[in-house]
């Protein structure tokens, strides 16, 4: 749901400089297009930019053992003792 109302925010705040002008775009449809292209060229980009992931390989991926759980840092905390 988060991903869709970040699309639906960044499609609304590419268009809307655009439509506030369309009066005047009417008349020359040259700017018409490329107002149209460059904001479809900024969604696409926003979009991969927000999907794109990349994959984690064995130098960049974090061990397991790397991230404490709690009873751990418990017990490194009360001096390694078991309680």
């Amino acid at each position: 749901m988060k991903n869709v109302l970040l699309i639906a925010l960044i499609i609304v705040a590419t268009i809307f400089p655009y439509a506030a002008t369309a009066v005047e775009l009417t008349r020359d449809m040259t700017a018409a297009l490329a107002l149209v292209g460059m904001s479809v060229l900024t969604i696409v980009i926003a979009l991969a930019a927000m999907f794109y992931r990349p994959k984690p390989t064995a130098d960049t991926e974090t061990p397991l053992q790397a991230i404490p759980s709690m009873p751990g840092a418990r017990r490194a905390a009360a001096g390694g003792k078991k309680h």
